[in-house]
C-alpha cells in the first residue's frame, strides 16, 4: 500500500518513463533476449531520478525516446502483426507510451524557456 501512494505521488512523466521500462523488460523475458532489458536502462532511471530540472536531462530523453519510437515503428513497418506477444507489446504499446513520453518532455522544455523572460536560459 505504501509503493502504491508513493506512485501516486509520481508525475506522468516518470510514469510513463516507468511503463516503458516495464514494457521493455517483459519484452526481453517473453522472447529470451536478456540483453534487451539493457534498453531499458534509461527508462529506469528517468522514473526514478527524472525532475525535469535541467535541459541536458531533458534532450537526452527525448533523444532516446525517439530512437524507441524509430525502432518500434521500424519494428512494425517489417513485421506487422506476425510476431510474438512481447514484440507486439514493445512496439505498439511501448511505441505510443515513449512517444507520449517525448511529446510531454518537449513540451515541458519548450513551455519552461518561453515562461522565462526574454527566453533566456536559466541556469542554476
Amino acid at each position: 500500500m505504501q509503493l502504491l501512494a508513493r506512485l501516486a505521488q509520481w508525475s506522468l512523466t516518470r510514469k510513463l518513463a516507468a511503463a516503458a521500462a516495464l514494457i521493455v523488460i517483459i519484452d526481453a523475458a517473453s522472447v529470451g533476449a536478456p540483453g534487451l532489458a539493457l534498453l531499458a536502462v534509461p527508462f529506469i532511471a528517468a522514473a526514478a531520478w527524472f525532475r525535469g530540472a535541467h535541459v541536458v536531462s531533458r534532450v537526452l530523453l527525448v533523444a532516446y525516446c525517439a530512437l524507441y519510437v524509430a525502432i518500434a515503428v521500424n519494428y512494425a513497418v517489417a513485421n506487422g502483426v506476425d510476431a510474438p506477444a512481447g514484440d507486439l507489446l514493445f512496439a505498439y504499446v511501448g511505441g505510443i507510451v515513449v512517444l507520449a513520453l517525448a511529446v510531454i518532455v518537449a513540451r515541458g522544455s519548450l513551455g519552461s524557456a518561453a515562461a522565462r523572460p526574454e527566453g533566456r536560459p536559466q541556469f542554476g
